[in-house]
């Protein structure tokens, strides 16, 4: 199997787990041709790609998009028609458009569902009976991100609200125009959202003295909770704490170990994640915790439409109307 990566930053993370997987990454491509070719040196790729166009003549099984969000319609457009899998999230703060027509499939990754802890903690999901309500909270302290709250929101919620997504159903705003209490302050942005019929707080917060990056997710059922969270610190490897479960009238118990090292588990997770678009080309069934284009777009479609009717709740619907028009979180 063939596979060529476009981007140079996280592309690289996606040429290390596409070879974990058996596939033999022969092109790298990016805008910059001095930028690519360095980048193809260094990683052992043997053709440095520019133009996307010269990428229609390999012979490819599967391309890879680890571009800026804003630019994945665009990218995915000029590829050939082969199998994609993007990075998340699919459009981000972008105006959202329907891509060329395809026949090959478009995937987003979003690894969450892969790490270990999830699928153990999704596997006692029905232990706390009806999930009546759920949160997301993504903590961050990496200043030379140089992202804005709404940027950030949508940097790093995806991966664990795509877990709920696929515990729960699919995304959606809790109505048609949005809240209009979504809250976004300086530092953070808090977004209520729904999976399936379950209300979902999303929240993104500027923590100062993290020095990195946490999740934490709580659902709260009928019968108890079960939460799960992990955090990244700089200079060291992310570290997920064991799934914790509260049930009614007894003392919370962890479910099983923590997942840590030797590796970074994040990097194992988008491994798995890699690897299961790679057997799903192979003739495998698709697993649950992929995502094709449409249902991780309407994750992003949920987060824009709760941040306009914030705009139109702060300062009336003619703002609301231009950030519309340029599209959401524009400018």
């Amino acid at each position: 199997m063939r596979a060529a990566v476009v981007g140079t930053n996280w592309g690289r993370v996606h040429v290390a787990a596409l070879r974990d997987a058996g596939v033999e990454v022969v092109a790298l491509a990016a805008a910059d041709p001095h930028e690519v070719r360095g980048a193809a040196d260094e990683l052992g790729v043997p053709l440095a790609v520019a133009d996307l166009a010269a990428l229609g003549g390999l012979g490819l099984d599967l391309a890879c998009v680890a571009t800026p969000a804003a630019t994945h319609a665009d990218v995915i457009d000029a590829l050939p028609d082969v199998p994609v899998l993007c990075e998340k999230p699919a459009v981000g703060l972008a105006p959202v458009r329907a891509l060329a027509p395809r026949r090959a499939p478009v995937w987003v990754n979003l690894a969450f569902a892969f790490l270990d802890v999830a699928v153990r903690a999704a596997g006692s999901l029905h232990r706390i009976g009806r999930v009546r309500a759920a949160s997301v909270t993504s903590g961050h302290d990496l200043p030379e991100l140089r992202l804005g709250p709404e940027a950030m929101l949508f940097e790093l919620v995806p991966h664990p609200w795509s877990w709920l997504v696929t515990l729960l159903g699919p995304p959606a705003p809790p109505s048609a125009a949005g809240s209009g209490d979504t809250l976004v302050p300086t530092t953070s942005t808090v977004v209520r959202v729904r999976c399936g019929d379950v209300p979902v707080t999303v929240a993104c917060r500027r923590e100062r003295g993290l020095a990195g990056l946490r999740h934490a997710v709580v659902l709260d059922g009928e019968c108890g909770r079960l939460t799960l969270s992990g955090r990244y610190r700089r200079g060291h490897a992310w570290w997920f704490d064991p799934p914790e479960l509260a049930l009614v009238g007894h003392v919370p118990e962890p479910l099983g170990d923590p997942e840590g090292g030797p590796g970074d588990p994040w990097y194992r997770a988008n491994a798995r994640s890699i690897g299961a678009v790679v057997a799903t080309l192979g003739g495998a069934p698709p697993t649950p915790q992929l995502f094709d284009w449409d249902r991780a777009v309407a994750m992003d479609v949920a987060l824009q439409a709760e941040l306009v009717g914030a705009a139109e709740a702060r300062h009336g619907p003619g703002l609301t109307r231009r950030r519309r028009g340029r599209g959401p979180g524009a400018g």
